[in-house]
């Protein structure tokens, strides 16, 4: 029942049901001083955000151009490696289900593929040397740094 509102009794007669809300008793006084605002964690930076921070900044420096360079050519020397190896070791040319055949004989087959894993692995340590020389050229460069 809302404030004012008329509830009829058994006996005919009207009467108003008044709801009054009583204000309860707050614990904070309006005379109690304000407490200080503690300081939060975004006006100061934590332990572990400096942390990370130091751990981050010594990876950018181990990091350098020749560093990513070297490990691109890695990843590349891998990559030329897994295709030689798919060319030397995988030949199928049997009733229309050929996988690395390109001719009708299988001698022929042998000697292609031998050529293009041959070519493949050439490569493959190209990008190893290559890899090596960038890592080379990286370590010379943190050294001459910390000259």
């Amino acid at each position: 029942m809302a404030d004012g509102e008329k509830n009829n009794t058994e006996e005919g007669t009207e009467q108003t049901v008044e709801n009054k809300v009583q204000p309860e008793q707050s614990s904070l006084d309006a005379s109690a001083p304000i407490p200080p605002i503690a300081e939060t964690t975004a006006d100061k930076p934590s332990d572990s955000a400096e942390r990370t921070d130091k751990v981050l900044k010594k990876a950018l420096d181990m990091l350098s151009v020749w560093s990513i360079l070297s490990i691109l050519s890695f990843f590349k020397a891998m990559a030329f490696y897994a295709d030689g190896y798919d060319k030397f070791s995988h030949y199928s040319n049997y009733q229309g289900h050929s996988v690395n055949a390109y001719v009708g004989g299988d001698a022929y087959n042998y000697i292609i593929n031998s050529n293009y894993a041959t070519g493949y692995y050439v490569m493959s340590l190209l990008f190893a040397v290559l890899g090596i020389g960038f890592l080379i050229i990286h370590f010379m460069n943190k050294f001459n740094k910390n000259k």
